[in-house]
């Protein structure tokens, strides 16, 4: 795909696609939302339209910029991602083709399909508010998807694959594309397949959320969520903070953090979590909440730092043996107490 970019007061950019690909035609709407709301509307039939010409940033030689891949620093500069020729899909260093990229602006994606291979060009990079409705995607060297920042991604119908590093990457770069704040992720009704070995979430030197309902998760590696310091922002100060919820979902897969590093899991109705949660007890805070008709199933002894059960005798908890351990300090309603829990393990404070 080609992009071609709105420039609005403050930087605001959206980008409207066609595809320069031999892959799939599709039809796609942009929603291109400027600093004053003025919203325009635009439909491009791939097959029948030329690409839009580049932005005056493409033609002085500063195509759009995806996130680099784990462990490289490309053209020697902390935190910059690696850039490609506008409209350029392959190759080492290509941009994302995806919906969009967008800076504080928003894109609206109904019935596309999208192709990627190259490094750095997941199938949907937020740097803005991107929406995919019905819509399939593959990127061969890189995540499903990935948002920088103060940004969000909402996928509802999609059925998107990612190749590379992580499923879904939430992070901060600091490289001035994204500001600071909350990252937010959201999947319902959807596929999302990892075919990397990396977690299905990676979160690190950010604020981040993510809630699924009703979406089906297809991953290689053991890891269902990792959120830790990376090669972004300050060493010692670069962790993540990071709030998984679901309902109507199947979760499987370890959950990680590191010492700079909090995760919240929040199991709500009919949400079946089956995993390692914390079991290095490495977290700076960890915490999980769970609802009555929610279920969790210990492959290994956990720690936490709070836990909340609105089930009567943590009957939806089955420990298969293992202990949940909590912080009595930062936990006072369990009052020091240890607790039996079904299939054998205990609920006791950590020693």
């Amino acid at each position: 795909m080609n992009f071609s970019r709105k420039k609005a007061a403050h930087a605001v950019l959206a980008w409207t696609l066609s595809l320069a690909l031999a892959a799939p035609a599709a039809s796609m709407t942009a929603l291109a939302a400027t600093d004053n709301t003025t919203q325009t509307q635009q439909t491009t039939d791939t097959q029948n339209q030329q690409p839009p010409q580049p932005s005056q940033g493409a033609q002085n030689g500063q195509p759009p910029m995806g996130p680099p891949p784990d462990g490289q620093a490309p053209n020697g500069q902390q935190g910059q991602p690696p850039q490609g020729a506008p409209g350029q899909q392959q190759g080492k260093s290509a941009s994302e083709l995806t919906a969009a990229k967008v800076v504080d602006g928003t894109v609206t994606v109904h019935d596309g399909t999208f192709a990627t291979s190259g490094q750095g060009s997941p199938n949907v990079y937020s740097t803005g508010n991107i929406s995919v409705y019905n819509s399939k995607g593959k990127a061969t060297a890189s995540e499903i998807a990935v948002v920088e920042g103060k940004n969000s991604i909402v996928l509802d119908g999609v059925d998107l694959t990612g190749s590379k590093d992580h499923g879904v990457m939430l992070y901060q770069s600091f490289s001035g594309d994204a500001g600071v704040g909350e990252a937010s992720f959201s999947a319902k009704d959807s596929t999302l397949r990892n075919l990397s070995d990396g977690p299905m979430f990676f979160v690190t030197n950010t604020k981040a959320k993510a809630s699924l309902e009703n979406v089906e998760l297809q991953q290689q590696g053991s890891v269902l969520v990792n959120v830790a310091a990376g090669r972004w922002g300050t060493t010692g100060a670069n962790g993540g903070d990071f709030t998984l919820s679901a309902q109507k979902q199947v979760l499987t897969g370890d959950v990680k953090a590191d010492s700079l590093s909090s995760m919240t899991l929040q199991l709500g109705e009919a949400a079946d979590y089956e995993g390692a949660f914390n079991a290095e007890n490495t977290a700076k805070n960890a915490a999980i909440t769970l609802a009555a008709a929610a279920k969790w199933t210990l492959t290994s002894d956990a720690y936490v730092t709070t836990i909340e059960d609105a089930a009567k005798d943590y009957k939806n908890i089955a420990s298969n043996g293992h202990n949940i351990y909590y912080d009595a300090a930062a936990d006072t309603a369990l009052g020091g107490k240890t607790y039996a829990l079904p299939g054998g393990g205990r609920l006791l404070p950590k020693k």
